[in-house]
């Protein structure tokens, strides 16, 4: 597993080193999704900023991504999934142990939190990109109409 995850960031590492062309860079991914520990130690911490942009370099390009979404784990017990719709503009929690598996209201997760009384933690999060090289809104990664 070690093995797959070095090869995986060496891959990325060269990808991103590498020389762009004029269609690498006009095509960006729309969503980056990052595995996160799977079991952390308590003294990892997060700031996750669900309300904010983040930037990534590419090519001494800068480019801005924002959190949509999250599955959150608690240890040997139960995964729960944090998302933003944007046409509500709101955080929603969707947990097939609460509320029959529907959509419930939440503040955004900065981190690790405390859920129907357990401890859980971010073990993966999904973020959209707001703005291409041309300076445009990209289109939306499988959004419903609002």
């Amino acid at each position: 597993m070690q093995d797959e995850r070095r090869d995986r960031g060496e891959t990325l590492s060269a990808f991103l080193s590498s020389q762009p062309t004029t269609a690498a860079l006009q095509e960006l991914p729309r969503a980056i999704v990052l595995e996160l520990p799977g079991n952390p130690p308590p003294s990892l911490q997060y700031s996750l900023q669900p309300r904010a942009s983040h930037r990534l370099q590419l090519h001494g390009r800068e480019f801005s991504y924002r959190l949509i979404g999250l599955i959150m784990y608690q240890l040997d017990v139960h995964f729960v999934a944090d998302v933003y719709d944007p046409c509500e503009a709101r955080w929603l929690r969707f947990d097939g142990m609460e509320a029959g598996g529907r959509a419930t209201p939440i503040e955004p997760t900065e981190g690790r939190m405390t859920h129907r009384g357990g401890r859980y933690f971010p073990v993966l999060a999904v973020y959209v990109c707001e703005q291409q090289p041309s300076g445009q809104a990209p289109q939306p990664v499988a959004m419903a109409r609002c």
